[in-house]
């Protein structure tokens, strides 16, 4: 029974080892991550590498023309 025990004990330490190694391997791509995230909000919010235009400079679109009382014939080929 001891021995059982003590065998369990030793595949517990080592699960408990390997979850904390994952564990930090998570947490080192998180940060990873992080840091990209940041350098891109860095460069999305740069004015001089925007590739959008600013909403002031762009033009409006012509209006649109009331055709209504013109007459339109549609014929069938």
């Amino acid at each position: 029974m001891s021995s059982e025990l003590d065998l369990l004990r030793r595949e517990n330490a080592k699960l408990v080892v390997e979850n904390y190694r994952r564990q930090y391997e998570f947490k080192a791509k998180i940060m990873k991550l992080e840091q990209t995230v940041d350098k891109i909000d860095d460069i999305s919010q740069s004015p001089v590498c925007s590739p959008l235009p600013v909403t002031s400079q762009l033009s409006s679109p012509p209006p649109i023309e009331d055709h209504s009382d013109k007459k339109y014939s549609v014929s069938v080929n």
